[in-house]
C-alpha cells in the first residue's frame, strides 16, 4: 500500500509584512485591515488565503467584490502573483474561465463571488471564509449577505476578511468603529464596537518593500492637490467630503500642515491664545512668528486641549510654560474678548486674570493683547480665508500660516467646521453619562481666529473700511 508523504512548506516570517504577521493564524471571526495606500493590507490577505489553502484540512474561500467583473483584475490577479512569485504552482489548478482556484495537495478552493451576480450563490456549498476586498464598495446589507452565506458544519469557526481604505462614508466606520466620532484612526490594533472582531492599521511607511518618500510623493502627485485622497491615501485617515459648505474654504493641508514637527525658534516671542470653554476640553495654542526677507510666517506650534479634570486655564499655562518655560523671552496673550467679564460665582476675576497670574513672570507692559470685542464672525472668516489663499499681507510681506501635525483637534476644526446660519455650524453634543451638552468642534479655531485677527489688526481693518 502506497504510504502518502507528508509535504512540508516553508513560510518564513519574511515572506509577510511586519505589520501584519501576528494575524496569520489568529482565531477571530471578523478581521478588518485599514491604513494608507501601499501598506500591504491586501497583499497580506492573497497570502493568508494561499497558505490556508495550503496548510488547512477543509478551507473554502470565497472571495467577493460588488462586480463580479472587477474580481479577474484585483483578488484573482493577487492570488496568481502570490502562487507565481512563491513557486507554487504545480500545487495549485487555476481555472482561467471560472476564476477558481484549487489546491491539489487536499481539494481546498477559492472561488469568487460577484454580489452583482446573486445565482452564482447557489454553487457555494459550505464555505469557511470570505474575503472582500475593497470594502467600501459594498453596503451593509452585502456585508450582512456574505455573513449569511458562512455557514458551514466542517469548521468550528468561519472567518469574514475585509481589506479597505478609510473613506468618509463607509457604513463600516459606524458598524465596527468604537470610536466613530474621531477622524484619525491610531496605527496599529483599533478598538471595535462587534464582538469577535479585530481591526488593524497598517502604514505604507512600514512596508520594507516600499521606499516611503518616493511613494509618499506619488502619492501626494496623485491627488493633485485633493484634500480627501491626501487624508485617505497618505494619512490612513477616515476622509472628508468637501460640501461647497466648509467655513474655512481655503485651508489645505498640503500647504498649511507641515510634513514634520515645527521646531521653536530660539529668541523669538511665544504668542499664545485662547478659547475659554470647558468641555470637551479647555483650548490654547502657542505660536510663533518668524518674519524673513520673503514672508510673514504665523506658525501655530502646539495645541492644548485639556479634558476635565485639567479644563482649566491655570492647567493649560502650566503646560505651556513646562514645554517652553526656559527658552520664553517675550509673551504675548490673545483670547476670546468675553473672557474679560467676570466668572460667575468668583466675583470680579475673569479667565484673563488666570492667564496673567500663570504667566505672570513672562509678561511685559504690552503683553496683553486681548480686543475690546470679538470681531464679526463671518468677516473674521472672510479675511482669515483670504491669508489661507495668500492674499493677505504685512508690509509688503505675504503672510503665511503653517501647523504642526501634532494639532489635531485644530486641523480636524479647519476641515470639518461647515457655515452654519449665523455663522460657524457648531453640532451639540449630550454626554449620556453626565448630562453635559456642548459643541464638538470650533473651540481650538475660535482661538486662532483671535490669534489672526488681534496680530493683523490694521490689515483686518483695511479689509473692512
Amino acid at each position: 500500500m502506497e504510504t502518502k508523504k507528508k509535504i512540508k512548506f516553508n513560510f518564513t516570517p519574511e515572506k509577510f509584512l511586519p505589520d501584519f504577521r501576528f494575524l496569520l493564524f489568529i482565531n477571530v471571526a471578523i478581521q478588518l485591515l485599514t491604513g494608507n495606500r501601499g501598506s500591504g493590507k491586501s497583499v497580506f490577505f492573497y497570502q493568508k488565503a494561499i497558505v490556508f489553502a495550503l496548510t488547512k484540512r477543509y478551507f473554502r474561500l470565497v472571495y467577493s467584490r460588488k462586480v463580479a467583473d472587477t474580481l479577474r483584475g484585483s483578488t484573482f490577479q493577487g492570488f496568481k502573483d502570490v502562487i507565481a512569485e512563491w513557486k507554487l504552482e504545480k500545487y495549485f489548478t487555476v481555472y482561467e474561465g471560472s476564476m477558481r482556484i484549487v489546491c491539489k495537495v487536499n481539494g481546498n478552493i477559492l472561488m469568487p463571488y460577484g454580489l452583482d451576480k446573486p445565482e452564482k450563490l447557489k454553487g457555494i456549498k459550505d464555505p469557511t471564509h470570505v474575503f472582500v476586498d475593497e470594502m467600501t464598495e459594498i453596503s451593509f446589507a452585502d456585508f450582512a449577505h456574505l455573513q449569511g452565506v458562512l455557514r458551514t458544519s466542517k469548521i468550528k469557526q468561519t472567518e469574514f476578511w475585509g481589506a479597505f481604505n478609510p473613506e468618509y462614508d463607509f457604513w463600516g466606520r459606524d458598524h465596527f468603529f468604537l470610536d466613530n466620532e474621531n477622524d484619525e484612526i491610531p496605527f496599529g490594533s483599533v478598538p471595535t464596537k462587534t464582538e469577535n472582531t479585530i481591526i488593524f492599521k497598517g502604514d505604507f511607511r512600514r512596508n520594507p518593500y516600499i521606499d516611503p518618500i518616493a511613494y509618499e510623493a506619488k502619492l501626494r502627485e496623485l491627488a493633485a492637490g485633493n484634500e480627501n485622497y491626501l487624508t485617505v491615501w497618505i494619512d490612513g485617515n477616515w476622509g472628508q467630503p468637501e460640501t461647497g459648505n466648509e467655513f474655512y474654504t481655503n485651508f489645505k493641508k498640503v500647504y498649511h500642515i507641515a510634513t514634520k514637527p515645527l521646531p521653536y525658534l530660539n529668541g523669538k516671542a511665544l504668542h499664545t491664545t485662547f478659547d475659554f470653554n470647558v468641555h470637551p476640553y479647555m483650548t490654547a495654542l502657542a505660536a510663533q512668528v518668524n518674519i524673513t526677507d520673503s514672508e510673514f510666517q504665523i506658525r501655530i506650534l502646539r495645541e492644548y486641549c485639556l479634558p476635565d479634570p485639567f479644563n482649566t486655564t491655570e492647567a493649560c499655562c502650566n503646560k505651556i510654560s513646562e514645554d517652553y518655560g526656559d527658552r520664553i523671552v517675550d509673551l504675548f496673550y490673545y483670547g476670546d474678548a468675553s473672557g474679560k467679564n467676570g466668572i460667575a460665582g468668583k466675583g470680579n476675576k475673569s479667565a484673563f486674570d488666570d492667564v496673567v497670574f500663570g504667566f505672570k513672570k513672562y509678561l511685559n507692559e504690552d503683553s496683553r493683547r486681548v480686543m475690546k470685542s470679538n470681531p464679526p464672525l463671518m468677516k473674521r472668516r472672510d479675511f482669515i480665508n483670504r491669508l489661507l489663499a495668500g492674499k493677505v499681507t504685512w508690509n509688503g510681506l505675504e503672510v503665511t500660516l503653517i501647523i504642526d501635525p501634532s494639532c489635531k483637534e485644530l486641523i480636524k476644526d479647519l476641515v470639518k467646521i461647515k457655515v452654519g446660519p449665523d455663522g460657524k455650524l457648531k453640532k451639540k453634543f449630550t454626554d449620556k453619562k453626565t448630562g453635559i451638552s456642548y459643541e464638538l468642534l470650533g473651540h481650538t479655531s475660535d482661538a486662532l481666529d483671535y490669534l489672526i485677527i488681534r496680530l493683523l489688526y490694521e490689515e483686518f481693518k483695511k479689509q473692512n473700511d
